[in-house]
């Protein structure tokens, strides 16, 4: 998506017949591009390496702190740390349905046609 923003950018100051706009560079009176497009373009290239390099960072910072980037060993990880830098228990699972309290009794297995009732004529 970025390419192609980029490309849009550049095509919107394209002339064929044009030289760059650099003082000297082209014939006196020649029409020259619009140099803000290409400037934006710079701009986004620079900004998109600086996004990329912080999110490697960030990566490494976990890798270095966690020893791994799986996500679902990291999310286990990081509750066992906020828990311990909060004082309380670790949640025994993220998928406990009761917390605390015991789970109630399931009703004993009945086929479907026990459960229907006869009709009384």
């Amino acid at each position: 998506a970025e390419s192609g923003a980029n490309l849009l950018l550049i095509l919107t100051g394209f002339r064929p017949d044009a030289t760059a706009p650099i003082i000297g560079y082209g014939p006196a009176g020649a029409s020259m591009v619009d140099p803000l497009p290409q400037v934006l373009v710079l701009t986004a290239i620079v900004i998109g390496v600086g996004v990329q390099a912080m999110a490697v960072s960030m990566l490494v910072r976990v890798y270095r702190a966690y020893g791994t980037l799986e996500m679902s060993e990291l999310r286990r990880r990081m509750e066992l740390d906020i828990s311990a830098a909060a004082g309380i228990r670790a949640p025994s699972s993220a998928q406990s349905p009761a917390g605390e309290r015991p789970l109630p009794p399931v009703p004993a297995y009945r086929p479907a046609s026990a459960r229907v009732q006869p009709r009384e004529s």
